[in-house]
Formats: C-alpha cells, structure tokens, sequence
C-alpha cells in the first residue's frame, strides 16, 4: 500500500511590480545598469560605427582551403655566369693571385708531412694539461723554458697559401696515395673555390701515376704505332681511375711533331701531323668524357727543337704543320688548355721565350679566347731564371703578363719560394692598374672552368 504525500497549495498572491521593486533594491540597479550601458553602446556605433566593417556569419563567402594554401615561388637554378661572379666577387687580392699558382708536390713526401702533422696535432690535443701548467707557471712570473714556450704553439697548416692548383709529382704512385694526397687537398684548400690537381700522364716513362690499381700506359709513341682502336679500351679504363682519385688536369697529350727527337724521344707521337691528330684527337675526347681537362703541349711545338729546355733555352722556327695543328685541334675542341713553351720563335722575338712574350701567347689567345693557357714550368733555365739577376718571381710575373692563365712549377720548387712568387704578383697587383686587370681576366677563367665542371 502506498502512501502519497501532497503539500498543501501555496496561495501565489500577485505581487504589483512597484512593491517588489521596493522589496528588491538590489534589481532596480542591476535593471538601470544595464539600460544605460545599452544606451551607451547604441550612441558610441551610431556615431563611430565600429562593427560596420564585418560582415555577418551569413553573407561571408567560404573559400577552399586548397584555393587558399601557399605556394611558393619557382627557384629558378642560378646560371653558370653567375656563379662565376659569386665567387671572383668574394675573392680577395692574396687568392686571386694564389688561383694562378700551381703548388708542386712531391706525393712521398707530402704524405709524410701528413702523417707528421697529424702526430704532432694529437700530442698537442693530448698534451694540453701540461700547457694550462706552463701558463699558470707565467702568469705567476716563473721562467720558462724554450721546451715549455713550444707547447703553447699548435702544429702549423700545410699550406702558406689557398693554391689554386696542385700538380703531382713522384714515381709509381699508387691509387691509394693519389687518393690520400688529393683528398687532404680538398679538404684544406677547397674553401672558397674548388682547387684542381694536375699530373703528367703521357705514357711510358712520363707517367706519374703508374703504381697499383693504375692503368700502365705505353709510350706515347708506342701508342701512336699502334691501331687506334686498341687504345681506346685503355685510355677509357685510365681516364676513369684518374677521375675517381680526384684528378682535374692532365699535362697531354704531346702534340709535338718529330721523328727520333734527342730530348723527347718517345714522348712523341710520330712526324705526320694527320696521325698525331688522329691519336690526339681521339684522347682528348676520351678526357672531356671523363670530366678531365687535356692539356696539349708545347706551343707552339717544339718538335724541331735539338736542346735540353730545362738546362738551356733554345729557338725555332715554327713550321706550317704545327701551327695548322693546333688550330684544326682547337677549333674541334675549344674548351681545352694548352701549354706554352720556353722556347723562342725566330719569326716573332727569337731573343724571348714563347711562354714570356705577349706577342706569342696573345697570338694563342686572341685567335682561341676560351683556351686555359698554363705555362710550362718556370723554373726551367730556358726561361733565363740565374737566381742572380733574373729570378722566379720575376718570370713568374712576365707570363703572367704575357698571357698564361696558370703558373706552372716543377718539382724542385718549395712552398717557401711560392710564396715569394705570390708576394710579389701581389705587390704589382695592388700597384699597377694594368696587371690588375690582367690578373682579373686570368682569374675570371680559371673559375669558368672549375665552376663549368
């Protein structure tokens, strides 16, 4: 049985609006706040109209969030130009005139002053609780000795100077130390521009990297008596092991026109001019596909040549067949270097070196504008270098002048006598105007090449 509770009705009595009001003073304001704050809002947009500049939930058009998404804009690649000027802008006078030099390196001994460095590097990483020691002991005004003053100096880099060429040097050099030398090379001297190394690789008795895991080439000669085609298998296999080490440059092929020469002997292809361009043409091809930038030499031939350039200077005659040569070579292939030699030209300055005189190279470079032009090694006595009246730098800077893109050095010439070279191109770049705008030009081809890569 269930029981329902009712509560009993209550009697609602109406309440008129004035008493309750009176009852409830607390409403009466609350009601008065709010009408005037309505009052002020209605004046302040009728005068102002502050909401008059959005547009009601209804009428906003909705896009597609796809229409809307950013899109950026089209890199377009920078051109081959501008990069070229990117790099010569930033360039400072000290390595512009360092582009032009082509350091030598003697490859054993280059890798023992690797190995040296980085010893010495490591004993002063390890030693440097002994050095914060000797300088506590300084400080407090102790003494030292020469042995203590030593361990505040860490081993010093390699190289004076950012080359912008290396060439190596040495017998029987093996994949391995090629690799090791180019590497560390790259890796110290690659900073604002890329550095190129250089390296005879003629065949025979003039090839440097010779050693294992490289292609052992016959003479040039060997070569050029042979059929063609069965070089074409070894020069495609060398190429390729000489691009893989790092190899930029390679010094050949000889373009030289001669038959049993005292001084280049087999170093020379034959005495037809249509066989040396064949054979010449045809390597140089096989290089260009390699990423590798031949290098014919010896303007402007030096086939009739019977001395030693590198004990005594000597002059020709130039003949029809070799100055036809060049041009039919360069005409096919524009975008080559080619090297100058220390001979004279009896229908030019028979008194001068070709790599010296304006006359000669100028010939070269105003007939094909876009040949590197790299001389051949300074040093050579042909030059008329004596080391009493007339010396390196001195050379150095009339092939500059006359034309040469790239200084070339054996190697029997230091770093130290490098730099002395460098110093004093830098003193007539910084004095006269006129080599200041060769050194540019010379620069300004370099980069076109190494950036062209």
């Amino acid at each position: 049985m269930e029981y329902v509770t009712q509560t009993a009705p209550v009697d609602r009595e109406e309440i008129p609006m004035e008493q309750s009001l009176k009852k409830s003073p607390f409403a009466t304001y609350f009601l008065i706040g709010i009408l005037a704050v309505f009052a002020v809002l209605s004046g302040f947009n009728f005068f102002f109209k502050p909401f008059s500049q959005y547009t009601p939930f209804s009428e906003t058009v909705v896009t597609d969030v796809a229409q809307e998404q950013y899109v950026p804009e089209k890199i377009v690649p920078i051109s081959q130009t501008e990069q070229v000027d990117a790099i010569v802008s930033k360039l400072t006078p000290d390595q512009k005139i360092a582009q032009l030099i082509a350091l030598p390196i003697e490859t054993e001994d280059f890798l023992a002053s690797i190995s040296a460095q980085a010893q010495a590097r490591q004993e002063f990483e390890s030693n440097q609780d002994a050095v914060s020691s000797a300088y506590v002991s300084f400080l407090a005004g102790e003494q030292l000795t020469q042995d203590d003053m030593e361990q505040f100096v860490p081993p010093t880099d390699l190289f004076l100077k950012e080359w912008g060429f290396v060439t190596l040097f040495g017998a029987n050099i093996s994949r391995t130390q090629a690799t090791q030398v180019i590497s560390y090379v790259d890796e110290k001297l690659a900073t604002d521009t890329p550095v190129w190394s250089m390296v005879d690789h003629e065949g025979g008795t003039v090839q440097r990297l010779s050693g294992s895991s490289f292609t052992d080439l016959p003479s040039w000669q060997e070569q050029c008596d042979g059929e063609l085609t069965d070089m074409f298998d070894p020069w495609k296999a060398s190429a390729a092991e000489l691009a893989q080490v790092g190899i930029d440059v390679v010094l050949a092929p000889v373009i030289d026109i001669a038959t049993n020469h005292p001084i280049l002997k087999s170093r020379v292809c034959s005495n037809d001019p249509e066989k040396v361009f064949t054979f010449s043409s045809a390597l140089i091809t096989t290089y260009q596909e390699a990423g590798i930038l031949p290098v014919l030499k010896h303007f402007p031939g030096i086939g009739r040549s019977r001395k030693d350039l590198h004990t005594t200077f000597d002059k020709v005659s130039v003949d029809e067949d070799s100055v036809k040569l060049y041009k039919s070579l360069l005409e096919v292939y524009p975008y080559s270097a080619v090297m100058t030699s220390h001979v004279g030209v009896e229908n030019q300055d028979a008194t001068k070196p070709c790599s010296l005189s304006s006359d000669c190279v100028g010939q070269l470079s105003e007939e094909f504008p876009n040949v590197l032009l790299i001389s051949d090694a300074l040093e050579m006595k042909s030059t008329g270098v004596d080391d009493k009246s007339v010396y390196l730098e001195d050379v150095a800077l009339q092939a500059a002048n006359a034309g040469n893109d790239v200084l070339l050095f054996g190697s029997g010439v230091s770093q130290s006598d490098l730099k002395i070279v460098h110093d004093r191109l830098l003193r007539e770049y910084n004095s006269s105007y006129e080599f200041r705008e060769i050194v540019n030009a010379h620069v300004r081809k370099i980069i076109e090449y190494k950036v062209a890569k």
